[in-house]
């Protein structure tokens, strides 16, 4: 599926259009008209300095200088001149292209279209800056934007957690939210801001969320005020330290909360469970809905798809925080469940066990516990999806998934933790619970009777007592010397097929399979090496399913 739009797209988009402009100006028969001439050109510079693309900054300030002169009629249009500013114009295009992966050649080859244009114009570029690429330095100006924006985007959170605790059902101050981000969503310089986008873009995921479902999670306003404390903070960090703090308690508690509330889907229950006590289900035969088309092996939907899984297994282990890790996560759980991929009936019930299985990693914490290992499992998916084609097997397919959804932990419903199993009261030894031999002398020797009523019960109490220990016919005592001795019990033969792997045993083996899976997957073996082990895991699930032997 495909990848939003990132800070570096959005300039590129928005000064090719600029540059776009300008070529048909340059191209104009007589010359381009002085006044459009220098707006594209002052366009173009301002697009730079917000991008904090300084070497384009300062060429494209360049060329606004020649566009004034021309403007200020301090230098006449002629065709030695058109072809300078069309060199020019073709020169920032390869520039702007090269903004994503810039190189020490791009760097000189901007100082020289800048020299060359300043020459022209006889002025310096206005507005620009050294031609030094500093991607963590923002100007005053930037900072006072990002600073004001944010207080804004939180005070509209605040007000959203506010409504949302009196009704959580409320819509109109989502739609607010979303119309106070767009002015930071499209701040190029937002990606030196880290965790700032990603704030962001687990905050418009939720919104959408939210305005999608009919019920939403329990306790949300928590979700905004979380969201409004940490853009507070981030905001509050710009203006004084010119960045965010990389892993501040304001944005993890955020981060938290998000998958928490919006991720946990294990509270659902199914509709047809929703009867009364003894009465039908309240499901009543409608019009079926319309299946979505088939999806073919090989497609543009599941090569994407792939691609997409290999992108987010590379965001995974790039996170150079918990927080932006969790926030990655849980953009994850937002993007991964296509209905058109999953109803496919080719391989829709993999790719729906190993997206229900990365989902519940993600919640219950296993993916945050071992990152390398989770993205390890995500590329590996991703890259057999990616490879498949039409020729592919789709049922070896879909085994290989559910194989890979058990490495990351994901069992059958039936099956428990082996720790469960564990009683709750302390273990007492065995031994201890044998009864205490008791003295046979006391019963030997007739103790002084009493006459009294007392005496009696007394009497009738030990005696009783005595004949507990005796045998069931009374004719012998336990303890005796000379009672013959108990003959050891023989050796029971067992069957053979209860030494195989079965039950506790087999879910054991399993485990000890997954981990050996996991570690390949880390060293990034190829589907050769790991197929034994994911075989044998897929013959243990069936066994560990039949009672123990």
């Amino acid at each position: 599926m495909p990848n939003p739009l990132g800070p570096s797209d959005f300039f590129a988009l928005e000064a090719g259009e600029y540059l776009e402009r300008l070529a048909r100006l340059v191209a104009a028969d007589g010359g381009p008209p002085p006044d459009e001439f220098v707006r594209y050109a002052r366009a173009l510079r301002g697009s730079a300095l917000m991008a904090n693309q300084p070497d384009i900054t300062r060429a494209a300030g360049a060329l606004e200088g020649v566009a004034r002169t021309c403007h200020e009629q301090l230098r006449t249009w002629d065709a030695v001149l058109a072809e300078v500013v069309g060199q020019a114009v073709d020169d920032l295009k390869h520039l702007v292209r090269q903004a994503r992966d810039w190189t020490a050649d791009d760097t000189a080859r901007a100082e020289r279209l800048s020299r060359s244009l300043e020459s022209i114009s006889g002025r310096a570029p206005e507005g620009s800056r050294p031609a030094t690429r500093s991607r963590g330095e923002l100007n005053a100006g930037v900072r006072a934007f990002v600073a004001r924006e944010g207080a804004l985007v939180a005070s509209a959170l605040d007000r959203a957690a506010r409504a949302l605790t009196a009704d959580p059902s409320a819509r109109d101050p989502l739609h607010n939210i979303l119309r106070r981000m767009q002015s930071l969503r499209g701040l190029a310089a937002l990606s030196d801001l880290a965790p700032l986008p990603d704030l962001l873009d687990g905050l418009e995921l939720a919104v959408g969320q939210l305005l999608r479902i009919t019920a939403p999670p329990r306790d949300v306003h928590e979700v905004f005020e979380a969201a409004a404390k940490a853009l507070t903070r981030a905001s509050r960090d710009v203006a004084d330290q010119g960045k965010p703090a990389a892993d501040a308690p304001e944005s993890r508690h955020f981060a938290v909360l998000l998958i928490r509330r919006f991720s946990d889907d294990r509270d659902v229950v199914e509709i047809e469970s929703l009867r009364p006590r003894g009465e039908a289900s309240i499901i009543r035969q409608g019009t079926p809905p319309v299946p979505p088309a088939t999806v073919a092996l090989g497609s543009a939907e599941l090569l994407t798809h792939g691609e997409f899984l290999v992108h987010a297994a590379d965001e995974v282990e790039r996170a150079p925080t918990d927080t932006i890790r969790d926030l990655r996560l849980f953009s994850l759980t937002g993007t991964l469940e296509s209905p058109r991929l999953l109803a496919a009936p080719s391989i829709g019930h993999g790719l729906e066990t190993f997206s229900r299985a990365v989902r519940m990693a993600i919640v219950t914490g296993t993916a945050a516990g071992d990152p390398f290992g989770f993205a390890a499992a995500l590329r590996s998916a991703g890259t057999l999806i990616r490879g498949l084609g039409p020729r592919s097997d789709p049922d070896q397919a879909s085994t290989e998934l559910a194989g890979l959804a058990a490495v990351l932990g994901q069992v059958p419903d039936d099956i428990v933790p082996i720790e469960s199993l564990a009683p709750d009261d302390e273990i007492i030894p065995v031994e201890q619970l044998a009864p205490d031999v008791l003295d046979e002398a006391p019963l030997l020797a007739a103790p002084q009777e009493d006459a009294s009523l007392a005496g009696s019960f007394l009497t009738f109490g030990r005696l009783s007592g005595a004949r507990g220990r005796t045998s069931g016919n009374g004719s012998g005592r336990t303890s005796l010397p000379n009672a013959e001795p108990p003959r050891p019990a023989e050796a029971e033969s067992v069957e053979i097929a209860s030494l195989l792997y079965r039950g506790e045993r087999a879910l054991q083996r399993a485990d000890v399979v997954r981990r050996d899976l996991a570690a390949l997957l880390r060293e990034g073996a190829a589907l050769p090496r790991i197929r034994p082990l994911l075989d044998e895991l897929l013959d243990l699930v069936p066994l560990a399913l039949e009672r123990s032997a």
